[in-house]
């Protein structure tokens, strides 16, 4: 199986390159790629602590949209003001119908809907 047309060709090419190609160069490109990587990470990482605050928040909001939705719109989680017995009550009745939520998923679920549609 090819995973794009004429990948053969292309990897064969890469090959020849590799093998005629001098060590210095095959160095410099594998410094310069490490380099950029080393770059492209610390610019993801940004501010670690707000990141780290706010993944919980970003995860809940994926779960809610990727999961909840397959059964229902959103109207009816943004209308809704529960209290965190209440939310733990409502994803455990639509776990029960079919939502798919594990154990963790279910908790980061349910803090997200605590923090964003909560009583406070």
């Amino acid at each position: 199986m090819q995973l794009f047309p004429g990948g053969q060709k292309q990897l064969k090419g890469l090959g020849r390159f590799i093998r005629n190609s001098s060590p210095l160069i095959l160095v410099r490109g594998f410094i310069g790629a490490l380099i950029i990587i080393g770059c492209i990470s610390t610019v993801a990482e940004g501010d670690s602590t707000s990141s780290q605050e706010s993944e919980p928040v970003s995860i809940g909001a994926s779960l809610l949209n990727e999961r909840c939705t397959v059964c229902h719109s959103l109207k009816w989680v943004r209308q809704s003001r529960k209290d965190r017995g209440q939310w733990e009550e409502t994803v455990s009745r639509m776990v029960q119908r079919g939502a798919w939520l594990n154990g963790g998923e279910r908790e980061v679920l349910i803090e997200y809907l605590v923090k964003t549609y909560g009583l406070d």
